[in-house]
């Protein structure tokens, strides 16, 4: 995992103008969790990236509940609703999302680096990150959504074909699945799942940390540290088996 998602990182990196030809630092933060730093006082701007060991490839058999998680994390964190988190990264002119690949989960965060702004942002990000509240009522919404999501796919051409492409391709390797699910194990999972889900992957063992923008090295290792100490230390996840090296025979 931390090689795809380490390569995926530092393409993020040098995939920007302003960013192209910057030394790209890194160390270890925090109970294993990496840090990617590139400083830049170009813009008045920090870009936050957390990736976690929880792609859809560490689903199991419950295909979709990397997805499922995901999509919970903004739903309310600590005593916020998912409308009070909403709020409070617009109200400091911040902007966050998540998405997750088969290798890895991806939160972002983009943040004004002024301290009044940036401090704020951070503390929500981290709330987010390390202390959802994963409910039921929003899980059952959630779960309703990609639902309708993955039938409406069926009504796609292009959809069909990819996914059977995959796993043609894959055969029963997790890769063979896409990070959306399929609508019976969707149906099947409990919000119990997500949060298991949550507490073994959301872990400082499992994190890469992306830092650039308007920070010094100092600033940026105790936004790390901050960053890392919002989850538990956990234990690196075993190895995903390698995928067949020739596309499965039908």
């Amino acid at each position: 995992m931390y090689a795809d998602v380490l390569r995926g990182l530092l393409l993020w990196l040098l995939a920007v103008p302003v960013w192209a030809g910057l030394p790209i630092q890194h160390w270890e933060a925090s109970g294993g969790a990496r840090v990617l730093f590139v400083e830049t006082h170009a813009l008045p701007m920090v870009d936050i990236r957390v990736s976690f060991d929880a792609g859809s490839a560490r689903d199991g058999a419950a295909h979709g509940l990397a997805s499922l998680t995901a999509a919970l994390l903004d739903q309310g964190a600590g005593e916020r609703d998912a409308q009070a988190v909403a709020e409070a990264f617009e109200n400091v002119g911040a902007r966050f999302s998540a998405s997750v690949s088969q290798d890895a989960t991806t939160l972002s965060l983009r943040s004004l680096s002024e301290p009044a702004r940036l401090d704020p942002a951070v503390e929500t990000f981290v709330a987010v990150m390390g202390r959802p509240r994963l409910a039921e009522e929003d899980f059952l919404r959630e779960r309703d959504r990609a639902l309708l999501g993955l039938k409406a796919g069926e009504q796609q051409p292009g959809e069909v074909a990819r996914r059977a492409f995959y796993k043609a391709l894959y055969g029963d390797h997790p890769y063979a699945f896409q990070p959306e699910g399929e609508a019976d194990s969707l149906q099947a999972l409990k919000v119990e799942d997500v949060r298991d889900f949550h507490r073994r992957h959301y872990v400082a063992a499992g994190m890469v940390i992306a830092l650039v923008g308007d920070l010094s090295r100092t600033q940026a290792e105790q936004l790390a540290e901050r960053l890392a100490a919002a989850v538990p230390h956990g234990e690196p996840l075993p190895p995903l088996p390698n995928p067949p090296a020739e596309p499965i025979e039908g």
